[in-house]
């Protein structure tokens, strides 16, 4: 079975799974990276937060 994630926002899908060998599909409601980032649900990784310790 293929499972199809699409973005509530944007209706782009952003991720497509293979789930065991039942054929079908199915879809499966979500957020992209891209309209997380844009509605501040997700950070942007900035190379001056980083952390190293010894």
């Amino acid at each position: 079975m293929k499972l199809y994630y699409i973005c509530e926002c944007c209706e782009e899908v952003f991720s497509i799974e293979e789930n065991g060998s039942a054929p079908g599909r199915a879809e499966i409601r979500g957020i992209c990276n891209e309209c997380a980032l844009e509605m501040g649900l997700q950070e942007v990784p900035a190379l001056h937060s980083q952390s190293f310790y010894n």
